[in-house]
């Protein structure tokens, strides 16, 4: 009990200032549904990309379908899977353990992940400075809070412009912090500092069975391929910098942690090699981020910290030998995480395969904070101590300046959030009435219910843009012929409606992330277009009813009535109005 109380009364600043990370991270929600009062039906405050198709994936699961092989589709669930469900699983793991529901536990991790993310980086970034076996001054654990405040709170920085703005009382754009997304990024992240941590005490020589947690929690990282590829790097920086050293036991530690790894994600990695050979493991690799180059990637953020790093090197060391500097385990630790940054994103130079490089990004910004944070540290902590204490001091205000912001900006979507609290109508109606596995059509201007069903209830819907692998092109022509129909496309205006929605095209049928994230038509989308449309006339001929019910579908969710015409061709009968959907299910 004694080694725990101190080790609180060690820590016991940083642990508030989790608190305090963990509150801003969650305080949009809070606010957003406490303005909402009455109005709020447990539809969490969700405007990050994809949050909505990650609870999707952890209802699949809870569904029991643990590969999530076909998250939004009934006819795929046995296919494979490229992407690893790890971190959804750890959600559904505590949603059950704790027996609250998927979206009230996204909820509590926004306050728990952040928090426990701030933590893993100051505890990180306080054995860097640390270095020698030395209490830590609170000049020291104050420069570490900073390391763990400017990667949490000040990773998506407001413009100045926009700081200005707010201080003057105006609305600006909705920011949100990345690190309260689901599932991805938080989780490598976590995953990813838990690592160092590690790896750090190896790499001192100090507790060298560490290898077997660092190899276990590097191998669990295949999850997340950006967290798992940014450890591989740093861990090959730091293999190659102690073999120059002669370290051989820990280089031995080192690659033993590697083997490790491998083991634990062998099986997956099988899968993987199987299911992405031949041409259509290459069509399937391509769709899902992949691309085949051997061009150079420059980030300027990392390529200014080396610059940085390297003058605060010179000016800390400018009486010391070479060999005095390079053999210093933070320096060595620095380097190699800007060093590995730089490699993750350029090894594609010498394998020509890399997958959508600049998610790596999402952890070479914290690496740059961390490094700077530690080198300056060890610059100017004793040199220059009232410098260094009004730079923390102006760094842990800005931080908490960048935090609170998001917090206060709930109020720009505030009726939007409103209006999804009606959609808690249908999630209920859907999980009550209808059997699991139901299919749900959706008709509506824009994808919304679409990737919320999913997300909310034990349905699967008809048709979706969430098509990265599982699905055959076959179906996505069924389906986007069903959609043009369904919006009183006629053949004769395919073609140009077509031209003139390539987004639509490259939705359902890009071949790399080029073409689905391209802004304009182009000769590939018009072509495509031109096939479409003919291949839809010939839709057009058989009757849409038939067509329809070739694919399982039990409920059409309409945001508008059905127009009679279309009604009366299609074996579905009005059920009522929900929460502003109306409601058609298959006639019995």
């Amino acid at each position: 009990m004694a080694s725990v109380a101190a080790w609180f009364r060690r820590h016991v600043i940083a642990l508030v200032f989790a608190v305090i990370v963990g509150g801003l991270c969650v305080a949009p929600h809070l606010l957003a549904s406490r303005a909402l009062g009455a109005d709020y039906r447990g539809v969490p405050f969700m405007y990050l990309d994809d949050e909505d198709l990650y609870l999707g994936r952890m209802q699949e699961i809870r569904d029991g379908y643990r590969n999530v092989s076909s998250p939004s589709f009934y006819e795929y669930k046995s296919t494979h899977a490229p992407l690893l469900p790890i971190g959804e699983t750890v959600y559904e793991f505590f949603s059950s353990l704790f027996r609250i529901g998927l979206p009230q536990m996204l909820v509590v991790t926004k306050f728990v992940f952040p928090a426990a993310l701030f933590f893993l980086v100051y505890l990180f970034a306080r054995r860097l400075i640390q270095d020698e076996e030395k209490e830590l001054s609170y000049r020291d654990t104050f420069t570490a809070i900073t390391g763990g405040l400017l990667v949490t709170l000040a990773y998506d920085l407001v413009s100045w412009r926009e700081l200005l703005s707010w201080l003057q009382g105006n609305e600006i754009g909705l920011h949100l912090p990345v690190w309260t997304r689901p599932v991805n990024p938080i989780t490598g992240g976590l995953l990813l500092f838990g690592w160092l941590l590690l790896v750090w005490e190896v790499l001192r020589g100090k507790k060298t069975w560490f290898v077997i947690p660092a190899g276990i929690v590097h191998g669990a990282m295949v999850g997340y391929f950006f967290s798992w590829g940014m450890a591989m790097s740093v861990l090959g920086v730091l293999i190659v910098m102690e073999t120059l050293q002669r370290k051989w036991i820990v280089v031995k530690s080192l690659l033993l942690s590697l083997v490790i790894g491998f083991l634990v994600s062998a099986p997956y990695w099988i899968g993987l090699i199987r299911a992405t050979g031949g041409d259509e493991g290459r069509v399937l690799s391509l769709r899902n981020g992949m691309f085949l180059t051997h061009a150079p990637i420059l980030n300027k953020t990392l390529l200014i910290a080396l610059i940085l790093f390297v003058a605060f090197t010179v000016y800390h060391f400018r009486s010391k030998r070479i060999r005095d500097i390079i053999t210093r385990p933070w320096w060595i630790m620095c380097s190699a995480l800007l060093l590995g940054g730089l490699w993750a994103l350029n090894q594609q130079i010498l394998t020509g395969r890399t997958v959508w490089p600049y998610h790596f990004v999402q952890y070479t910004k914290p690496f740059v904070f961390i490094v700077l944070i530690v080198t300056m540290h060890h610059a100017l902590s004793q040199r220059m101590r009232m410098v260094w204490n009004v730079v923390l001091g102006a760094l842990i205000g800005f931080s908490l300046v960048q935090g609170f912001i998001p917090a206060t900006q709930y109020r720009s979507t505030l009726e939007d959030f409103r209006r999804r609290q009606a959609d808690a109508d249908v999630y209920g109606w859907l999980n009550t009435e209808m059997p699991k596995d139901c299919v749900v059509f959706v008709h509506e201007p824009k994808e919304r219910l679409e990737r919320l069903i999913p997300a909310f209830t034990h349905c699967n819907v008809y048709m979706t843009s969430y098509v990265f692998f599982g699905v055959p092109e076959e179906r996505l022509r069924h389906n986007l012929f069903v959609y043009l129909a369904f919006n009183d496309i006629r053949p004769e205006d395919a073609e140009e409606y077509l031209f003139a929605h390539h987004e639509i095209v490259r939705t359902f049928f890009y071949e790399d992330w080029k073409q689905l994230f391209a802004a304009e038509a182009d000769a590939w989308s018009d072509a495509k277009a031109v096939d479409l449309a003919k291949e839809y006339a010939e839709f057009a001929r058989h009757p849409f009813g038939a067509e329809l019910l070739r694919y399982r579908l039990d409920v059409i969710a309409s945001e508008d009535p059905l127009a009679p015409a279309l009604l009366s061709s299609i074996p579905f009968e009005l059920v009522g109005e929900l929460g502003g959907t109306w409601i058609y299910r298959l006639k019995k």
